[in-house]
């Protein structure tokens, strides 16, 4: 395809569109909020959201489940698991931490060998009555 020499740079100093003037506020509004919260749009709010949703899971399941002093909790490396307040509760229900290393999926993998190897030897090989 031939294009003069002359095209392409009138096609760069032509005036905007409405349609671009109109995607440039959007852009400029996105990129306001990137800088407001640390370069990382969206992240300090849900990051928020999941720490708060984590914690009321994890007081639901030692409500239900009682578990005893020093039982082991496994989670990810997931900043949620990691937060100062989280800490706490762990501690507050005398739970032990156990958590996967940074950027290595195969301790994780190794737990979750070992959960099913548990289920399919003393839970799946049970028929058991079902609540109602």
């Amino acid at each position: 395809m031939h294009v003069t020499s002359r095209g392409f740079p009138a096609w760069r100093v032509r005036p905007m569109s409405q349609r671009q003037w109109g995607d440039m506020g959007i852009l400029a509004h996105i990129c306001e909020q990137r800088r407001l919260s640390l370069q990382s749009y969206g992240r300090p709010r849900m990051a928020e959201e999941r720490q708060e949703l984590a914690i009321c899971i994890l007081d639901m399941a030692v409500a239900l489940r009682q578990p005893p002093e020093g039982c082991i909790h496994h989670t990810d490396f997931g900043s949620q698991y990691r937060s100062n307040e989280y800490q706490k509760h762990l501690s507050k229900h005398s739970l032990k931490v156990s958590m996967n290393g940074k950027r290595n999926c195969y301790d994780h993998s190794m737990v979750e060998t070992f959960f099913k190897t548990i289920k399919a030897e003393l839970i799946w090989r049970n028929l058991w009555d079902r609540r109602l």
